[in-house]
Parts: C-alpha cells; structure tokens; sequence
C-alpha cells in the first residue's frame, strides 16, 4: 500500500467482496488491506489482497490503526450482512462507496458503509440507510427510504414516497410504484412489480407481486 489513501478492510471474500475491492481501489480512493472471512484461514491469497482473520478479529487486525471497512457479504444472506456490520462497528469505521456516475438530487442521503454503483440516480430526498448494496442502474425517486442492510440487484426502479425497512432484496429489475411499503425480510424475483403494501416476509414474485413462500 501507499500510505496515501485510507485503508480499506472488507468483510467476505468471495464474488461481491472481491467486487468491492476493485471498484474501491480503481475509483474509490482506497487501498484495500484484506479481507475478513470466518471461513477462510487467514493468509489466503484471494486476489486483490490475503485474508486478514475471521470477523470477530477484527479489532486484533487493525492493531493501532482505525481503517474503514464494507460490508461484501451478498443477498443469499441477509442475516449474516446485518450480524457482521455490527460487529466490525465497535472496531472499525464503516466506509461509504459511491460511484462517480450516480446522479444525486437535492437533500438524498447516503448512509455509512453502503455502496452505490455506476448509472444510479437518487431524486429528491431519496435517503438510503446504513451497510446497503446497490447495483448499478437503480432509480430511487423522491422522498423514498431504503432501510438499514438492504440490497438492491440491477436496475431497481423505486417510485415516489415509498419507504422499505431493514434487510430487505429486491431482485433484478424489481418496480416499486409510488407510496408503497415493504416490511423487513421481503425478496422479490427478478421482474417482480409492487402494486400494494408487501407487509410479510417472505418471497414474491409477478406482476403484480404475490407471496409464494416464506
């Protein structure tokens, strides 16, 4: 590393971890130090940089540094993202990753260790909590809210006034119209178009969206 750029730690090493890691080094301004993987042994070579310990040697890791860290645990574990972001929080600094292309309107907010890539917009207001995941080519439009630990795959279109709560995935190409809510622990397949208040978790898919298991 050059010492010029703050240090970055991510948490997972494998496909969206190691995605991470390159977009914060090319356009990210950071120096990616390792990973932290609980089912990796530390010093494996997994690319960009070695595994550096599990998640629960984080504060071990940092010695007497305090560097940043995202979260690069993906979707197929909603739980697992929220469990480790609150983890690494009593150790490190979480780091907000947003890409140079997003287009932001007036009063949008983007929360610590959350990652927002290439060709999104945020309109009016938009407010994006903390440790979210959004993809490229996502649309969040005014006065709308995406809760704490969310993941949005590509090409997410979320209307107007519409407000999601914690740890929610919307699948690819997911559409939210306008004043929706949509409770925690709800995924939707790719495709799927919201119509009405998805209130139980669950799994939804279709136009328009219906539950089809837990």
């Amino acid at each position: 590393m050059s010492g010029s750029r703050p240090s970055l730690i991510i948490a997972g090493s494998r496909e969206l971890a190691l995605q991470i890691a390159v977009h914060a080094a090319t356009w990210g301004g950071f120096d990616v130090a390792g990973f932290l993987d609980d089912r990796r042994p530390a010093g494996e070579d997994v690319g960009p940089a070695k595994v550096l310990g599990g998640t629960c040697d984080a504060a071990a890791v940092r010695g007497n540094a305090w560097p940043s860290f995202l979260v690069g645990i993906g979707y197929q574990s909603m739980t697992g993202r929220a469990l480790v972001y609150g983890r690494l929080l009593s150790a490190m600094t979480p780091a907000t990753l947003i890409h140079p292309s997003v287009v932001r309107g007036p009063m949008t907010d983007v929360g610590p260790g959350s990652v927002v890539l290439g060709a999104c917009s945020l309109d009016l207001r938009a407010r994006i909590g903390s440790n979210v995941f959004v993809n490229p080519a996502c649309s969040l439009s005014h006065d709308s809210v995406v809760g704490d630990h969310c993941f949005l795959a590509p090409g997410v279109v979320i209307a107007g006034n519409v407000l999601i709560d914690e740890a929610v995935f919307l699948g690819i190409r997911t559409v939210v119209s306008d004043g929706i809510h949509i409770a925690s622990g709800v995924r939707t397949g790719a495709g799927a178009v919201v119509v009405h208040d998805l209130d139980a978790p669950g799994l939804y898919v279709g136009t328009p969206a219906r539950r089809v298991r837990d």
